[in-house]
């Protein structure tokens, strides 16, 4: 997809209209098949590992949890738990190259783990630092990057085939803090997102110098990168989109002044899938102004994305402590 035809298929504003699950506007629908009521604290993390076909949770206690799911029966399969952190797990990262799972937690740690295996390779410890996010480098040494709750980006290097990661450097970053960490290769760009709104680029071929930061005036709440763009969810409902090649937001989509927790791009790029924090789902399609609204959570929905490789079911995890299952069905009233 050319520039020009990303910019020119996002809408300004996306105006809701219909408060149901059941959508008339785009060709399909989806129904809630199943509840998972499987925690009896909040849900704080869920991400996809989709070459391996699994899910990844974690809550407010200090294990982490990975499910696979059953096509045939609609479910969700406890496989494995990992234990090892003594508070609870804030972030969870895969690192595809790395073949590896890492994990953020309270308890001043950042673990990296073999899923297969279901041990811990290494802990990389920060004393009294509360670590909140983490990335990695997929290129050149593999350095691994952690921010958290002071000023400060640490740059870990070493030997990615023991897992000997040992701190290289740090760098100021953001005043307060940093709750996002993206490394996206293309640019050769670190991105941080902090908690002063800010998000700042910092270029890895100049010893990280910032090269560019952009002021959102509202809370980050997650960032993905696609095509060239990032795109960037706030706490003022905005979704932003950010032209790479110029640091420069090219678009902004409101939904209703609803913040949005986490967001998935589904189906080649065609749909946004959006969990917010009124606890209801979001899906857009992008080239008009076709939505639907998927409601069932009672709490913020903090992890949504698409389980099968046939796209037919999507799972969401919500501080409601639960996590649902839903299914497409083609809407013949469209």
């Amino acid at each position: 997809m050319s520039e020009k035809n990303l910019n020119d298929i996002i809408p300004g504003e996306i105006i809701e209209k219909r408060k149901t699950s059941k959508s008339h506007d785009l060709p399909f629908k989806y129904k809630c098949e199943k509840t998972m009521k499987s925690y009896e604290v909040e849900i704080t993390c869920m991400i996809f590992i989709q070459s391996a076909n699994i899910i990844v949770t974690s809550s407010l206690y200090p294990d982490i949890e990975i499910w696979s799911f059953n096509t045939l029966e609609i479910n969700l399969k406890l496989i494995s738990i990992l234990t090892g952190h003594s508070k609870s797990v804030i972030c969870l990262k895969y690192f595809s190259n790395l073949k590896c799972l890492a994990s953020c937690s309270y308890d001043n740690t950042v673990k990296l783990w073999d899923i297969y295996k279901k041990i811990c390779l290494t802990t990389l410890n920060f004393n009294s630092i509360i670590i909140l996010t983490c990335c990695y480098n997929p290129n050149y040494s593999m350095e691994i990057y952690t921010a958290g709750e002071e000023k400060d980006i640490y740059v870990w290097g070493g030997s990615p085939i023991n897992y000997n990661y040992i701190p290289k450097f740090k760098f100021k970053a953001h005043k307060n803090g940093t709750k996002h960490l993206m490394f996206i290769d293309d640019f050769n760009l670190l991105v941080s997102g902090g908690k002063d709104n800010n998000l700042c680029f910092w270029d890895y071929n100049n010893k990280y110098a910032c090269i560019d930061t952009l002021d959102f005036g509202y809370e980050i709440l997650c960032m993905k990168y696609i095509k060239k763009r990032l795109i960037v969810s706030c706490s003022d409902g905005n979704i932003n989109f950010i032209n790479m090649n110029i640091l420069k937001k090219v678009k902004s989509v409101q939904f209703g002044n609803t913040p949005i927790c986490d967001f998935e791009i589904i189906d080649q790029q065609k749909y946004l899938l959006m969990g917010c924090l009124d606890g209801k789902v979001r899906l857009w399609k992008f080239s008009s102004e076709n939505r639907a609204l998927l409601i069932g959570h009672k709490k913020a929905v903090i992890g949504v994305g698409v389980v099968d490789l046939n796209k037919n079911y999507i799972i969401t995890a919500s501080k409601d402590k639960t996590i649902k299952i839903w299914k497409k069905y083609i809407n013949l009233e469209y």
